[in-house]
């Protein structure tokens, strides 16, 4: 190597891709290029939001899963000529159904077992019947018919 070659090799900075540069890369642009737009009147500072909002919500999903939710999703448009972009709750349901979100990403599950709740549930018994109604529901048991299935798992 010469000298020149070794001073490039030593400030060559390598790009580590982002959890959303990922999900652009992967998501995102294919969709874009294949004809998604946003409804007419969306803000450019909305539509960053929006796709922001997604990107940081579907950053979980593996390679595989972003790769078939964008092809689910190549057949999703709304509107007269299914191109515009539909609703983050439809991506993310779909997004689900791929591929759950790990429960480890719910900031709100940690916060409901250190709770006086977790406290209930540990004396009661009922923490492991808890963690899997969190598991298949998203959120905590908190409606009597709720504790009732809590409690009969348990």
């Amino acid at each position: 190597m010469t000298e020149g070659q070794i001073a490039e090799k030593d400030h060559k900075v390598e790009s580590v891709e982002t959890k959303r540069g990922r999900v652009r890369r992967l998501l995102i642009d294919p969709l874009v290029d294949h004809g998604f737009v946003f409804k007419h009147g969306t803000t450019d500072s909305d539509q960053i939001k929006k796709l922001n909002h997604l990107t940081d919500n579907l950053a979980y999903m593996s390679d595989r899963g972003l790769m078939a939710l964008r092809e689910c999703l190549a057949t999703k448009g709304a509107g007269s000529r299914r191109n515009f972009w539909p609703c983050a709750a439809t991506i993310i349901g779909f997004a689900e159904a791929f591929e759950r979100r790990p429960l480890s990403e719910n900031p709100n599950l940690l916060s409901w077992f250190r709770s006086r709740a977790g406290e209930a549930a540990l004396e009661g018994k009922r923490l492991y019947a808890e963690y899997v109604f969190w598991q298949e529901f998203k959120r905590p048991p908190v409606t009597p018919l709720d504790q009732k299935r809590v409690a009969d798992r348990a």
